[in-house]
C-alpha cells in the first residue's frame, strides 16, 4: 500500500474520529443545559413555595433535587472540559493529517512537472540534433 492511500486513510479515520468526539461533546453539553433548566425550574418552584408558604417537606424535596442537579452539572462540566481538550487534540491530528496529505500531493505534482520538464528537454534536444543532421 502506498503513501498516499496510507495517507488518504488517516485522514478519513481522523475526520471519523473527530466528528465522533464533537458530537460526544455536543451531547453532554446539551445534557449539562438540561440540567441547567432543571435547575432553573426548581428554584422557580422554590420561590413560589416560600411565596404560598407551603410545607416545609417540599422544600425540602426541592432542596434535594437541586443539590443532585448541582452535582450533575458540576460532573458534566469537567466531562465537557476533558471532551472538549480531547476534540482539540483529535482536531489537530486531523490537520496534521491533512497538511502531510497536501504535502504529498504537492510533492507528486513537482516530481509530475520535473519529469514532464526533463521529457520536453529530452525532446528539444532530440529535435535540435535532428535539426542540425538534416542540415
Amino acid at each position: 500500500m502506498g503513501a498516499k492511500s496510507l495517507i488518504d486513510r488517516l485522514v478519513k479515520i481522523r475526520g471519523i474520529h473527530l466528528e465522533r468526539e464533537t458530537y460526544r461533546l455536543r451531547s453532554k453539553v446539551d445534557a449539562r443545559c438540561s440540567l441547567e433548566r432543571a435547575e432553573n425550574s426548581a428554584q422557580t418552584i422554590a420561590r413560589q413555595v416560600l411565596e404560598e408558604a407551603k410545607v416545609l417537606s417540599d422544600l425540602a424535596i426541592l432542596g434535594e433535587a437541586r443539590i443532585k442537579n448541582a452535582r450533575c452539572a458540576s460532573i458534566l462540566s469537567r466531562e465537557i472540559a476533558s471532551t472538549s481538550q480531547r476534540v482539540k487534540q483529535i482536531y489537530y491530528r486531523y490537520v496534521a493529517a491533512q497538511k502531510l496529505q497536501r504535502a504529498l500531493a504537492l510533492r507528486e505534482d513537482r516530481a509530475r512537472e520535473d519529469k514532464l520538464d526533463r521529457e520536453s528537454e529530452q525532446f528539444l534536444g532530440w529535435r535540435r540534433t535532428r535539426c542540425r543532421e538534416s542540415h
